[in-house]
């Protein structure tokens, strides 16, 4: 048998550390029993498939509109055509990762630059402000 550790005695006048908080409660509004608040969030599940055959699910904005039943390749290829190269370590990701980063760094590029360019069709951010020159 293992003896235990006896607690050490706390000294008068010693800082006690409290324990760290208990996690967030699941919310009741959500239904799925996770601690996040979905109700924040607009997700939604799209006809076309994953790359896995699962339902896609994305967040309606225009970068995932245009994304929409393009494989991960497809979506890397975009990342080129629109002057940025892919990062080396995502061929250690699965396919949904590896589509996720590329949507991440066209959505950098479509807030940078305004626009980004699928195939023919260029999408235009109408919230872009182009940067002052400075003198």
């Amino acid at each position: 048998m293992a003896k235990e550790k006896a607690a050490a005695p706390v000294q008068r006048g010693a800082v006690v550390k409290k324990a760290a908080p208990k996690a967030a409660a699941a919310t009741e509004e959500a239904g799925t029993g996770g601690v996040i608040d979905n109700s924040k969030y607009k997700y939604e599940k799209r006809e076309e498939k994953t790359a896995g055959g699962r339902p896609s699910t994305d967040n309606g904005d225009p970068i995932a509109a245009a994304l929409r039943g393009k494989t991960p390749d497809e979506v890397i290829e975009l990342v080129r055509a629109n002057g940025a190269e892919p990062n080396p370590k995502w061929s250690e990701l699965n396919p949904g990762m590896v589509r996720m980063n590329a949507g991440n760094v066209l959505r950098g590029i479509y807030r940078k630059t305004g626009q980004i360019k699928v195939g023919k069709v260029v999408v235009k951010n109408p919230d872009y402000v182009a940067p002052s020159k400075a003198a």
